[in-house]
């Protein structure tokens, strides 16, 4: 089966679908950035010793990640809450990938 992809120039080229990066809205991308940024220089780079990296009980992760969304429910916009949930759910990906878990 033949699945290149053909443009009017001629050219061809194989399909990476199903990754749509062009449909990533990287402006959320650049705030989530900025929370892991905060963390940094809170709690210490990536790879660091007590760094969430590390890993942490997912339900630490889950209760932030909560709190964040009923703040942002609430209507607080004093905080990227949306961020912050996202960067929680990228942790419970990374502990899963990993294989990292942690109890209390």
């Amino acid at each position: 089966m033949n699945n290149k992809e053909k443009y009017s120039t001629g050219a061809t080229r194989n399909p990476i679908a199903p990754v749509r990066y062009d449909l990533v809205k990287w402006g959320f991308i650049r705030e989530l950035a900025m929370v892991m940024d905060e963390g940094v220089k809170s709690h210490g780079a990536p790879g660091t010793d007590g760094n969430w990296e590390s890993g942490m009980p997912k339900s630490v992760v889950i209760n932030h990640m909560f709190e964040h969304w009923h703040k942002w429910l609430e209507g607080d916009r004093k905080e990227p809450h949306l961020a912050k949930m996202a960067f929680g759910l990228m942790a419970l990906w990374y502990y899963e990938r990993k294989g990292i878990d942690v109890k209390r």
